[in-house]
């Protein structure tokens, strides 16, 4: 069975693997506000759009978690 810690671990003990913690989209300038009012989204509900992008980059880069 695999853990989220498991897989930040060497199997045969060697060194902690790097994880990558993915940014929030917060941008809640006028633009911002207006894209999200005509999406239908509320204020500060921060964009995720970006995360499944950002998620194979950081898998081909060698990431072992996000």
């Amino acid at each position: 069975m695999s853990t989220a810690l498991s897989r930040l671990t060497h199997p045969h003990g060697g060194p902690l693997a790097l994880g990558l913690e993915l940014p929030l989209d917060n941008d809640w300038g006028q633009s911002r506000l207006a894209t999200d009012r005509k999406a239908g989204r509320p204020f500060g509900v921060p964009s995720l759009e970006a995360h499944a992008q950002l998620a194979r980059l950081a898998d081909q880069s060698g990431f072992a978690a996000l």
